[in-house]
C-alpha cells in the first residue's frame, strides 16, 4: 500500500494507494465477498496486505482509472500533485500530457535544499490532505477507508492521531484551528434523549491508511456517538473544547 522506505530526498508522495512500482499485483487481486472488520484487523495487525482486494466491479473501475491516468498524465505523481494537492496543471512539451507546476522533480530539488522557504509553493509542498480512498477495497457496509496524503516527508504518529480526530469531527459541523477543536452536537444529545452506546467507531491504522468501522449507524445521526468516541479513542491533542448546544 505504501512505497518502500526511501531517503527523504527521494520521497515524493507517501500514499496508501498503489504506486507505479507495486500496482501490478494490486491489479490482479479481487474477491467475491466483502472484507469484515475482523478480517481487516487480522490483515492490518499482521501486515498481510496482499489480502486487501477489491470486488470484480471495483477492479474494473480501478483498472479504468489507472489507464486514464496513464493516458492523460505525464506520471502518477503529476496526477497526485494536481488532483490531491491542488497544484497548477501544465502540458508537457514532448508528450502533450498533463503535468504539475512545479513538477515533482522540482519539488524534490526543493526538499533536498533544506527547510522550505516562506513562499506559497514551498508551503504547499509540505501540506497534507485527508480524503476517502478513490478506489476502495471490498469492505462490509459501515467500514470506511481514509487516506492521509503527505508531501515532503513521512507521516508522523501525531499526524495520524489528528487525522483520526478530523474524520470524526467532519461528521458533525466542526470548527478546527491551531488552538483546538470545537465540537457542536445535536440538541437531542444535550437533552439526554440520544441513544447512547448504540453507535460507536473502531479504527485501524497502517502507515498512512486509516480504516474506520461505524457500528450500527444507519438509523442514527453520527453526531450522537461522537462524545463516546472522543472519550474512548487514544487522541493526543493539546487542546480540545467540547461545546454542547
Amino acid at each position: 500500500m505504501t512505497p518502500p522506505n526511501e531517503s527523504s530526498d527521494r520521497l515524493v508522495v507517501q500514499a496508501a494507494q498503489p504506486t507505479p512500482n507495486n500496482n501490478d499485483a494490486a491489479l490482479q487481486r479481487s474477491r467475491q465477498s466483502p472484507l469484515s472488520w475482523k478480517e481487516l484487523q487480522s490483515i492490518i495487525l499482521s501486515s498481510d496486505l496482499v489480502k486487501l482486494a477489491r470486488s470484480p466491479e471495483q477492479q474494473r473501475i480501478y483498472r479504468k482509472g489507472r489507464a486514464d491516468i496513464h493516458d492523460n498524465w505525464e506520471s502518477i505523481y503529476d496526477y497526485l500533485l494536481c488532483v490531491k494537492f491542488g497544484f497548477e496543471e501544465s502540458i508537457a512539451e514532448v508528450s502533450g500530457k498533463k503535468r504539475s507546476r512545479p513538477t515533482f522533480e522540482e519539488l524534490q530539488s526543493q526538499w533536498r535544499s533544506g527547510p522550505p522557504s516562506n513562499t506559497q509553493t514551498a508551503m504547499k509542498s509540505r501540506r497534507m490532505v485527508l480524503c476517502l480512498n478513490d478506489y476502495p477495497y471490498y469492505l462490509e457496509s459501515g467500514i470506511e477507508h481514509w487516506i492521509l496524503w503527505k508531501l515532503g516527508g513521512h507521516v508522523e504518529d501525531e499526524e495520524i492521531e489528528r487525522a483520526k480526530l478530523r474524520i470524526v469531527c467532519q461528521c458533525a459541523g466542526v470548527v478546527c484551528d491551531d488552538d483546538g477543536i470545537e465540537m457542536q452536537f445535536l440538541d437531542s444529545f444535550s437533552s439526554g434523549t440520544a441513544p447512547r452506546g448504540e453507535c460507536h467507531l473502531n479504527a485501524l491504522v497502517h502507515d498512512d491508511s486509516i480504516f474506520l468501522h461505524w457500528v450500527n449507524p444507519p438509523h442514527l445521526k453520527r453526531q450522537v456517538a461522537l462524545f463516546e468516541v472522543l472519550l474512548t479513542m487514544p487522541f493526543r491533542i493539546k487542546s480540545l473544547t467540547i461545546s454542547v448546544r
